[in-house]
């Protein structure tokens, strides 16, 4: 038999597998050894041979291994081969001795695998799924050379509650908020650790005797209790705001949304407004002050019944929103207690940190 044939034969097969994949199918252990069947016409592979291929076509070893690097965050695929990846204390760049193909073929097989989509008319997917055990968030972009790919960890084991902190006194403020059912706001700019901090916090710091519903558009708090109700957009098909809604006939004794984006922003409100105390929800932001005005530009851009009406609508949060957090490389930079606001919209708060 010719090694030149027999080499032929498992590229033809190889290119069979990744065909089925472009259509959106893995193709089955049987019906990949009866290909290999049908390709021995011309030269046989053994069925062992064949099975070799198949699972090291469906392996995806290549990016679980990269998740295993110690502190992991990020790592964000510049080029098939370069990647930028994100520890917990500095971001680094790395060379990876692999093929072009094989990074598309992982990519499109955790892309069925999660019943998703990355083509011409769907151009940008995101999702959660597990990975080496873990749990992680996936962001995909479409574009002619390579799509830029992303995988983020999302860290089981949360943080105690002094990492966080800059001072014991800090730290002190905070249980006594979360004890005393403040409603509070974590701010933050992407990757600051507004997530880490909030799953901190319900993990250690809320009673678990309290009713806790949490609201995600992907599922990035992995935290399992007989307490907790999770409900996220990506598992059950439904907007934030149709969450909201089930969350409020739930009798929850906490609401937490994961992240606020959009128009969701107004189901915060409605949240704080129907004596939900104690909830909490981040939101992307420069600095603790900013938070509120983020938080009010968003509930009158997506409500219509408030439009241009941004003084009133901050008066309305400052009632409900007893504190603001704002955090910067997973440490409190500032915390804020609510005053008010005056005639004009100004705020009035009081500095903890």
């Amino acid at each position: 038999m010719s090694n030149v044939n027999y080499e032929n034969s498992l590229t033809k097969l190889t290119d069979f597998f990744d065909e089925r994949l472009s259509h959106g199918v893995i193709p089955s252990k049987k019906e990949f050894i009866s290909t290999s069947k049908y390709l021995s016409d011309e030269i046989e592979i053994t069925e062992k041979s064949a099975l070799d291929l198949y699972w090291s076509l469906l392996s995806t070893k290549e990016i679980e291994e990269l998740l295993l690097i110690p502190n992991l965050e990020e790592i964000i695929f510049q080029d098939f081969n370069i990647l930028k990846i994100k520890l917990s204390n500095e971001s680094i760049l790395k060379k990876l001795e692999v093929r072009k193909e094989t990074i598309l073929r992982i990519v499109k097989i955790i892309i069925i695998k999660n019943n998703k989509e990355l083509n011409t008319k769907e151009p940008f997917c995101s999702f959660s799924t597990t990975l080496q055990g873990n749990l992680v968030r996936v962001t995909l972009l479409k574009n002619n050379h390579f799509p830029l790919i992303i995988f983020r960890l999302m860290n089981k084991n949360s943080f105690p509650l002094k990492d966080f902190c800059i001072g014991n006194s800090i730290m002190s403020c905070l249980k006594n908020s979360i004890q005393k059912r403040k409603s509070i706001l974590i701010a933050g700019k992407t990757g600051s650790g507004k997530t880490s901090l909030l799953q901190t916090l319900i993990r250690n710091e809320i009673d678990s005797t309290q009713q806790v519903c949490i609201i995600e558009d992907l599922k990035e708090i992995d935290i399992e209790s007989r307490n907790i109700i999770h409900l996220s957009t990506s598992e059950y098909n439904r907007s934030i705001n149709d969450l909201i809604s089930w969350a409020l006939r739930l009798s929850p004794d906490r609401v937490i949304i994961g992240e606020i984006r959009s128009s969701e922003a107004c189901g915060f409100l409605n949240i704080l407004n129907t004596g939900h105390s104690g909830s909490i929800a981040t939101i992307h932001a420069n600095s603790a002050k900013d938070a509120i005005d983020r938080l009010a530009f968003l509930i009158n851009y997506y409500n219509s019944e408030m439009k241009n009406d941004h003084e009133r609508i901050k008066k309305q949060l400052v009632k409900f929103i007893d504190e603001i957090i704002y955090i910067e490389n997973k440490k409190i930079k500032e915390f804020i207690k609510i005053k008010g606001t005056s005639n004009d919209g100004a705020l009035y708060y009081e500095k903890y940190i």
